[in-house]
């Protein structure tokens, strides 16, 4: 891992807390052809207590989660995240959203294993939880269904249960586009099936991602912010689905160590876990693979991104008391 930028120290934001410093890093993507830019926060004046990895959403990027890392660090805990493939300062503007049809999952699943391999390195022996949000749920999902052993837990926020029916439609029509048009070609059709009923249930919905959250600031921020809300392209859609195909295949879930402790987090208004319910059959279907530590929390009012909602503060203390009872617990057992 290469350090790319300089050292900032943040003050502490609370009374108790510690101060925080913030790094940034790369390390070559499994792409080939790009350098992934990571993100760090870490507590200052004390020693840390665990690991803490983000794995971001589709169409956004890892500073969106300054406040939560910041938060996680004042806790005592090293936050670190990265910007996927085809997405923030990874790549360059005309790239964003653009992955390779063939093997975009596999390069996004393999990034943050590799992350969290120099994690582990740069500190070792911490205990080191996962935690994935929306797109970065199901690549999460398919990291703990393939290489789960070695983590001492994982975060699931706003994730599902996506029916393999309909994703392994989608991921045949996106290859076929993709065969004709290229990677990276912007198809409508592909966002409007994929994306397009997010805010069906919304009365009067202001504008197309409304669906993301009930704090209007939080839908305004999102759409002013240059490095969010592009279009997937038509191999950025076959990845997101070959992901989904994974992730929600019962293969995946009986690859998940039994022992490893799981949160389900989502808002009860979430199109993506379907209102709860598509949440709470993924949280079921690792319990029934034999997972014997599953927590599933839906938080009622919120929509997606239940970080970032005006109550949001209160899920961040939520995943604190988690890792408190969970992470910590496991480390003095050991």
């Amino acid at each position: 891992m290469t350090e790319a930028a300089s050292t900032r120290i943040r003050p502490a934001a609370m009374s108790g807390a510690t101060a925080v410093r913030e790094e940034t890093l790369s390390f070559p993507s499994a792409s080939g052809d790009a350098q992934v830019h990571v993100r760090l926060w870490m507590p200052e004046s004390i020693e840390p207590r665990g690991i803490v990895q983000i794995v971001h959403g589709m169409a956004e990027h890892i500073g969106r989660y300054a406040p939560f890392a910041r938060r996680l660090a004042e806790a005592g805990y090293v936050a670190a995240g990265h910007d996927h493939l085809g997405h923030g300062a990874t790549v360059p503007p005309e790239r964003h959203g653009v992955l390779p049809a063939r093997d975009g999952a596999d390069i996004l699943i393999d990034d943050v294993h590799t992350l969290r391999g120099l994690l582990d390195e740069r500190h070792p022996g911490l205990p080191h939880v996962i935690f994935g949000h929306s797109m970065g749920s199901f690549v999460t999902r398919c990291e703990l269904g393939r290489a789960g052993a070695g983590l001492d837990g994982a975060i699931i926020c706003g994730t599902g249960q996506v029916p393999a029916v309909a994703t392994g439609a989608g991921r045949v029509l996106a290859r076929a586009i993709t065969a004709v048009a290229g990677d990276a070609h912007r198809s409508a059709l592909l966002h409007h099936l994929a994306l397009g009923g997010g805010s069906r249930r919304i009365k009067e919905p202001q504008t197309p991602v409304d669906w993301i959250s009930a704090s209007v600031e939080n839908v305004d921020a999102y759409l002013a912010d240059d490095l969010c809300g592009f279009t997937f392209s038509a191999g950025g859609f076959s990845s997101l689905f070959a992901l989904t195909l994974e992730a929600c295949s019962s293969g995946a879930f009986k690859g998940i160590p039994s022992t490893l402790p799981l949160l389900f987090i989502a808002g009860a208004e979430d199109p993506i876990g379907s209102y709860g319910a598509g949440v709470r059959k993924a949280a079921g279907r690792a319990r029934d693979a034999g997972v014997s530590d599953v927590t599933c929390t839906i938080y009622p009012a919120m929509r997606h991104e239940i970080l970032n909602e005006a109550a949001g503060a209160a899920v961040m203390e939520d995943v604190l008391a988690w890792l408190e009872e969970h992470v910590d617990g496991q480390r003095a057992d050991a």
